[in-house]
């Protein structure tokens, strides 16, 4: 999940390069939630913010399934 476009672009690249399969971007919680009702992900990278929004029912909905979830921030 990353709310800003280039980031995600950026983000995604960088795991497609490794051999990975991205199922986004998922720029809201909204998205990210509907992605994971049609996919089962390996591991999850989460915005903590999404403009003023937060990802925690996207966490939560990852922990019941016990797939794993980096958070990550662009704030100091």
């Amino acid at each position: 999940m990353e709310d800003n476009y280039l980031v995600a672009l950026d983000l995604a690249s960088i795991i497609e390069d490794s051999g990975c399969m991205v199922l986004g971007p998922a720029p809201t919680v909204e998205r990210a939630l509907s992605i994971l009702k049609q996919a089962e992900p390996d591991v999850a990278f989460l915005d903590e913010n999404l403009d003023g929004a937060s990802v925690a029912p996207v966490a939560h909905a990852l922990a019941r399934r016990c797939i794993p979830f980096i958070v990550h921030s662009g704030y100091a």
